[in-house]
Parts: structure tokens; sequence; C-alpha cells
């Protein structure tokens, strides 16, 4: 289905459902304007899923909490700009820096809070790490949306 065709049905809140009439067996959830979930229901009609937004967004919810791609998106809201790293200090504390300074523990003001070598190693590598994932991950999921597209199951 084209995005030409696509056309809102519902909206409420952060939730939106739309479809199209001239492809009825069609429809996508956007959360926040982004594309959740497109489901190909034969037979059922698009405006159900309008007039019953309301009622599915729990389900929706549920399912968008068990999603790894939106809560590694969630999880990078906000976060300094990576990349980071951990630099030992002589006593044993691992600050961790971002453009030169410290984002984790601060020996130069005083404020110690330095996690473990591997904790430390692991928050540093997690920043540029959880990208890379997120967008292999929707590479993924795109390829198998336009397997199950075209109709090529193999």
């Amino acid at each position: 289905m084209s995005d030409k065709k696509w056309e809102y049905l519902e909206e409420r809140g952060d939730w939106a459902v739309r479809g199209s009439y001239d492809e009825p067996d069609n429809l996508q959830f956007l959360y926040r304007g982004e594309v959740f979930r497109t489901l190909t229901c034969p037979g059922y009609q698009i405006w159900n899923w309008a007039a019953h937004l309301q009622d599915n967004i729990p389900a929706l919810e549920e399912a968008l909490a068990a999603d790894v791609v939106f809560r590694a998106k969630a999880a990078l809201e906000d976060v300094t700009a990576g990349p980071w790293v951990a630099r030992a200090e002589s006593d044993g504390d691992y600050p961790i820096y971002a453009d030169g300074g410290p984002i984790f523990g601060c020996p130069d003001c005083g404020v110690r809070g330095g996690a473990g070598r591997a904790d430390a190693e692991f928050i540093a590598a997690a920043r540029s790490l959880v990208p890379e994932l997120v967008a292999e991950l929707e590479r993924l999921r795109a390829e198998m949306q336009s397997a199950l597209d075209e109709g090529d199951w193999a």
C-alpha cells in the first residue's frame, strides 16, 4: 500500500489509526506520529478500528511496553550525546565522559560515584550499541514487512 493512500481515521492522545478505503484490509497504528504496527485484517472493516481506538489503547500500550525498539528509543531520549568513554582514576573509580566532560562521577569537582570498570565500560558502550541495535532491528523489520507485502515467504 502506498503512503499516498493512507488517511487518518482517528486520533486519541499519542495514538492514531489510519487506513485506506481503497484497500480496507490494511491499517496502521501510530504512536506519536510513528508507525508502531501495520496490520492486514482480511475482511475486517478498518472504520471499526477507528471507532474503537480508545478501547484498544490499553492493549496497544501493553504491546508498546514490550517492544524493544520503542523501549530503546525511549531510553535514549535526553541522553547525553555519545560517544562516551570510561577513564580510570587512581582511586579505582571509572567516571564516564562525553565531549571531554564527566557525565557520571566527577573527580574534578569532588563528586564521587564512578562505577566499577566492567559496569562503566558497559554503560559507555551502551550509548553507541543501543542505537546500532535499534537501526538493525528496524532494518530487519522493514525487510520482513516488505517480504510479507510482496508475498515472498521463502
